[in-house]
């Protein structure tokens, strides 16, 4: 074969729509970490995904499908801390929280002493010149360590693009004084399937001409031979070969890697996700899409209603939960029974009442959830795709690029490195 593409994410399923190649997927469906699963009537996703774009090419790409159904949300998301509800996102949000502390985030804001569009080293030097101290220890330091399990000093800024809303002055004051009617960040309207769940994004990227061969996991590749090898013995040649596992696994299966990169593979750092879904036997448990939990006494950091993105995720007269724990070799779970320190939290919290039935209960673990950046990734990485690229390998997507791509970005990406590779063909 000309062009091999290893995974069947958008990402994968991306590359094959812009050429003429053949997706190799090993699991026996299409989605990859954007798969939905379907149990009891209830739909889960593996951890939130939404669709926030402005990117015209994706959007004429999803639209042109009819049966897909996108509909547009208003974000309802909320953060709990200090025992209370407020709006997200926190900096513009305060009302709600104990004077004192809306005292320390508004006095912080005011006498920051660093610009905040100055370079900086580390995101927590970054987080205290653009939001003052009582903005970020109430919530954003918290909130990272918690999220991405290590030190906030030891992430760059690389990641943060327009991620993180900075609002002005004047928004902070008003949000500190009154509910905002204001919404802020780029997922403040968003789209999501009416039908299926976030799977149905992928399936209707994908083109009938386009061949995916499923259950076919990539245990060897052979570079002399440009030859990969699957896990029930058969193979394939490959003159280009498109990547979207992660590079940490990728470098595991090709033979004769050079030490240097097995090594810068194996410093990539990345946190993995818990999440623990729930059915419950009661209608319209909460109206909020999602909320955040930035405090260490709660397990979860985040939890979603997947009802509340469409009504057809859940049985009629039922809702869903799901929790979303973050974990890492940096910071492993720490309780012995995680499901149950969950629930109770959920109960403590005023999500859950004791008496609610819970019908369903499951967990899914996505060891590869978001790619940490360290310090050390930016070479480790140029280590790696040099190897790579001179042996007609290309990374693609989050995993395969190892960066921290919204869903828009990883279709963007399968797109980018199939005109290149088609280049190089003519």
């Amino acid at each position: 074969m000309e062009t091999v593409i290893l995974g069947a994410g958008l990402a994968g399923i991306s590359a094959a729509r812009n050429c003429n190649g053949t997706i190799f997927e090993k699991e026996k469906d299409i989605g990859g970490t954007c798969r939905s699963i379907k149990e009891q009537g209830f739909i889960f996703d593996l951890g939130i995904h939404v669709l926030h774009t402005k990117n015209r090419y994706v959007l004429d790409l999803l639209m042109e499908h009819k049966n897909l159904n996108l509909k547009a949300k208003r974000r309802l998301a909320w953060i709990y801390s200090h025992k209370r509800l407020t709006k997200y996102p926190f900096q513009v949000n305060t009302y709600g929280l104990p004077k004192d502390i809306i005292a320390q985030c508004l006095n912080g804001f005011i006498n920051r002493t660093a610009k905040p569009k100055g370079k900086y080293d580390n995101y927590e030097d970054w987080v205290y010149a653009n939001f003052g101290a009582g903005i970020s220890d109430h919530f954003y330091l918290p909130y990272s360590e918690k999220f991405w399990t290590v030190k906030a000093k030891e992430l760059t800024t690389d990641w943060l693009d327009l991620r993180i809303p900075q609002p002005d002055l004047e928004d902070i004051i008003k949000g500190a004084i009154s509910v905002q009617k204001k919404e802020f960040g780029p997922n403040a309207i968003f789209r999501y399937p009416v039908n299926g769940g976030i799977q149905r994004i992928a399936e209707s990227m994908h083109r009938s001409d386009r061949k995916i061969i499923f259950s076919k996991e990539a245990v060897k590749i052979d570079l002399d031979k440009h030859r990969i090898h699957f896990n029930d013995h058969s193979s394939t040649t490959y003159k280009y070969l498109i990547s979207t596992i992660p590079l940490p696994e990728l470098l595991k299966i090709i033979v004769g890697v050079p030490k240097e990169v097995i090594k810068a593979g194996e410093a990539l750092r990345y946190n993995s996700i818990l999440c623990i879904n729930l059915g419950i036997k009661k209608q319209n448990i909460n109206s909020a899409h999602w909320i955040y939990f930035p405090e260490n006494k709660i397990a979860a950091f985040r939890i979603s209603f997947p009802g509340n993105f469409s009504r057809f995720t859940v049985p009629e007269e039922w809702s869903s939960l799901q929790a979303e724990v973050s974990y890492s070799k940096d910071r492993p779970i720490g309780y012995k029974d995680i499901t149950e320190k969950v629930i109770k939290d959920l109960i403590k919290t005023k999500i859950l009442k004791a008496k609610d039935k819970i019908k369903l209960i499951n967990a899914k673990h996505i060891k590869y959830a978001y790619i940490i950046y360290d310090h050390n990734r930016i070479n480790n990485l140029k280590i790696i795709n040099k190897f790579l690229r001179a042996h007609n390998i290309y990374g693609s997507g989050r995993y395969g690029q190892w960066e921290y791509f919204w869903m828009d970005e990883a279709i963007l990406s399968g797109k980018k490195i199939a005109h290149e590779i088609g280049k190089k063909i003519k």
